[in-house]
């Protein structure tokens, strides 16, 4: 009896963590966006709260980065009712480096969402303070790192330094709002869902082995 009781509020406190809403449908992680093509960003209502009838003043940015350190690129729409489910868009030749660290973000009030990575190919140009040989890392902190590495080779402090840099980033420009969040279909496996199935995991096993 203990036990159930533990696992529904175990369940419950996960639901209560979790916002959902959107669900991308284009661009997913095997789509490729080029230079001066224009494509559709398609999302759907994925079935669970809130709905998409009640974001009615969405922002949705292409953004760079990973699930800790967030770069925003363009601004691809705003004032965007939740119902209308697609915006199209035109890559810009300027936009940013080529690589598959692009993502789409959607923003309402408090509400975020993201879609999962996609390739964007035949651009140039730069994304301040973004790194595409390490999209995690602010280049800011790489370059702090490699300044430390270079005066003490031996010294522990360049490590931490970037490390501390790139979370300084991530909490200024990832929304707190959000605990997990949707993902398109076959889309990478980006973004905080990671690390609180890892949680859960730990806090299951935890609570199994001191009822039993």
């Amino acid at each position: 009896m203990k036990f159930s009781t533990l696992l529904i509020g175990f369940t419950g406190l996960l639901a209560s963590t979790v916002q959902a809403g959107i669900f991308t449908d284009q661009p997913f992680e095997k789509v490729t966006w080029n230079s001066g093509s224009k494509y559709d960003v398609i999302w759907n209502d994925d079935g669970k709260s809130p709905s998409i009838k009640t974001l009615n003043n969405l922002k949705i940015e292409l953004m760079a980065g990973t699930e800790d350190t967030q770069f925003p690129v363009d601004v691809i729409a705003t004032g965007v009712k939740g119902t209308a489910q697609k915006v199209s868009y035109t890559v810009k030749k300027n936009i940013g480096p080529s690589g598959n660290f692009y993502f789409i973000k959607y923003t309402s009030g408090s509400y975020t969402a993201y879609s999962g990575t996609f390739t964007i190919a035949g651009t140039t140009g730069n994304i301040p303070n973004f790194d595409p040989n390490n999209p995690g890392v602010p280049l800011t902190a790489t370059k702090s790192g490699a300044s430390t590495s270079t005066s003490d080779a031996s010294s522990p402090s360049s490590t931490s330094s970037a490390s501390a840099a790139g979370q300084t980033s991530s909490s200024s420009s990832a929304s707190p709002s959000t605990s997990a969040v949707p993902k398109s279909s076959g889309s990478s496996t980006i973004y905080p869902s990671s690390n609180m199935a890892g949680l859960s995991l730990a806090i299951v096993l935890l609570a199994v082995s001191y009822l039993y």
